[in-house]
Order: C-alpha cells, then sequence, then structure tokens
C-alpha cells in the first residue's frame, strides 16, 4: 500500500483484521514513522555537543571579559569603546539563548521550552546577526572618516554620537528580526502509526515565495552588501595607511617623524584587528547564508539527514564567531591582553 493514502482507521481496521499488535505490523512491512525528526548520527554526538559546550563557555568567559573591561570611565571616552562593546553583547545573546537552545532542539526529539521560546531563540539569532554586522559598518566607517578625513572627526564625532548611531543599529536590527518571530511557531504531529506525539519548534511561513524572499532578504541585507561595503572602506583605508602618500600625516607636522611613525603603527595594528574581525565574521556565517538559500530555493538536493548534519555543521561555524572577537582582541591589541592578564 501507499502510506500517503494510508489513514488511521485504515491502520485500525488492519490491526484488527489481521489479529497482529502494532509492534508486529510496523515489523513485518519494515515501515518508518510517518514524521521526520531530524537527529544527529549516534557517532556525531558526543563531537557536536562537546562543541556546543565550549563554545558556550569560552563565548560567555570572553565577551563577559570584553565588556567588564571596557565599560571603566577612562575606557568609555573612546567612541570605540561603545562599537566593541555592541559586538560583545551580540555575542552573548548568541552563546546565552541561542547555543543551549539548539543544542537542546538537536539532542532532544521533541521542543521543550515552550513557544514564547521557540520564537525568542530565533528571533534573538538574526537580531545578534544584524546587529554585529551593522556594528561592523559603523566601524569601519568611524576608522574611514578618522583615518582619512581626521579634522572632520575631531571637531564633530563625541561618544554621544556613537551611542545614537548604536541605538540605530539596534532598531534596525530588531526589525528585520520580526518575521522571524511571526514565522516560528511550535506545533504538535501525532504520529498515528507508532502513536507518538512530537513537539517541534519550527519556521513555517503561509507561502514558500514569502519563506524565500525573506532569506535573499537577510542574505542582501545582513551579510552582502555589508560586506562589499566594508570591502571597500578597509580597501581605502589600507590605500592610505600602507601608501607612500599619506594625506592623514598632515595633522602632524609639527611631530617628530618617529612620532608620526608612532601614530602610524598604533592606527595599522587598530585597522588589523577590526578587518580580521569582519573576515572571520565572513567566514563563520557566509556557510550558513548560502545553505538557507540553497535549501530555500530547492538546490541543496540532499536527503533529510544529511540536509540536517549540513545545517547543523553550518549554523553551530556561524556560533562559532562569538568565540573569534575576544581571541582577536587578546592576540591583537596589547591593551587588552594586559588588562585581561590582570
Amino acid at each position: 500500500f501507499y502510506m500517503m493514502n494510508f489513514t488511521p482507521q485504515m491502520l485500525t481496521f488492519w490491526l484488527e483484521a489481521s489479529n497482529v499488535s502494532r509492534h508486529q505490523f510496523i515489523q513485518e512491512f519494515g515501515l518508518s514513522p510517518l514524521v521526520y525528526v531530524p537527529r544527529l548520527p549516534s557517532a556525531l554526538q558526543p563531537i557536536f555537543s562537546i562543541l556546543y559546550v565550549l563554545i558556550f563557555i569560552l563565548a560567555l568567559a570572553g565577551n563577559t571579559a570584553v565588556l567588564f573591561l571596557l565599560c571603566r570611565r577612562k575606557a568609555l571616552q573612546a567612541p570605540s569603546t561603545f562599537f566593541v562593546c555592541s559586538l560583545a553583547l551580540s555575542d552573548l545573546l548568541i552563546s546565552i539563548f541561542c547555543v543551549p537552545a539548539t543544542l537542546l532542539q538537536h539532542f532532544f526529539t521533541n521542543w521543550l521550552a515552550g513557544e514564547f521560546l521557540c520564537k525568542l531563540v530565533a528571533f534573538l539569532q538574526v537580531t545578534a546577526i544584524s546587529a554585529s554586522i551593522f556594528t561592523m559598518i559603523c566601524i569601519a566607517a568611524e576608522r574611514f572618516q578618522g583615518i582619512l578625513y581626521p579634522l572632520q572627526l575631531q571637531n564633530g564625532y563625541f561618544p554621544s554620537h556613537a551611542i545614537k548611531m548604536l541605538a540605530g543599529v539596534w532598531l534596525a536590527a530588531l526589525v528585520i528580526a520580526c518575521p522571524m518571530w511571526y514565522a516560528h511557531k511550535v506545533e504538535v504531529k501525532y504520529d498515528f502509526l507508532f502513536d507518538v506525539h512530537y513537539t517541534c519548534c519550527q519556521e513555517i511561513w503561509p507561502h514558500t515565495w514569502q519563506r524565500q524572499a525573506y532569506t535573499t532578504f537577510l542574505l542582501l541585507l545582513v551579510f552582502l552588501v555589508p560586506m562589499v561595503t566594508m570591502s571597500v572602506l578597509y580597501g581605502k583605508i589600507m590605500r592610505e595607511l600602507w601608501g607612500k602618500h599619506r594625506v592623514h600625516d598632515v595633522m602632524f607636522q609639527t611631530l617628530p617623524g618617529s612620532e608620526i611613525n608612532k601614530i602610524t603603527r598604533k592606527k595599522r595594528r587598530a585597522v588589523k584587528m577590526m578587518a580580521t574581525v569582519v573576515l572571520l565574521f565572513a567566514v563563520c556565517w557566509a556557510p550558513f547564508h548560502l545553505v538557507s538559500v540553497l535549501y530555500d530555493y530547492g538546490k541543496l538536493s540532499l536527503d533529510p539527514d544529511q540536509e540536517f548534519l549540513v545545517f547543523t555543521t553550518v549554523q553551530i561555524l556561524g556560533f562559532g564567531n562569538s568565540i573569534c572577537n575576544p581571541v582577536v582582541y587578546a592576540v591583537l591589541n596589547k591593551n587588552f591582553k594586559k588588562g585581561l592578564l590582570a
């Protein structure tokens, strides 16, 4: 028979007519569950569980340290401090809410956290990713203006401007993430063949084109366009700092050559650090965006178990970005390294 035409009434009739138990019936025909519940292969479960736990611990400790070291009176005098704190806050949202919830979802057949958390986790993931990349654009713009147009920055840029920019960043991120609150729902699915109820947290859209449109929108607005913009800005910054004729040295004409070189080296280190942050973000989240688009447009061409494994892999790679920034700061920023050791 064809399982798509099989109904609970037919199953009851068959069991009574054949005088067999449900288990015997399933065993005799070698039937699979009617409701697919994605699970990781048993051999990979310990590996992924260790990775999730490590990301949670390291991201929580590293980004908490960043906020602790930067949220001091002296550090808060620099506008760039607010941007770095914004990056740390978005990474904390990922580590505190998304990593544990995703871990539980991968290792249990039922969603245990209720509908509110089902919506909240997906909503916060998109919010955090959007806030991170928009914050990095602000950092790139601030570096660009400070290095190529230092007089304008000195005359009109204060920490209050950074706070206003970040307020706009987080407001935009919340607006972009709103559809996830609408699309994510908890559904109870009944497998009448195995007589089992499954509680699932899923992304459900009324129409396929809506899901495709939103995924494409995220790819463009929250990844490709910001990456191209930052590539252009950092390209011009690097040409300015590493070029033979640097316009920004006009500001320091009264300083000796050694002091100018010292200032230039300091600016180069800061640019290298933030460019590394952007590059790591791109490496970690590009596979997730690519797989999401391929899946929504039906181009992934994998069976359900393979799709789930691919999604889990690219998602944990994206979550891993939450531990990258503190490591970059510790390696490339001497002051942060000293404060961390203290």
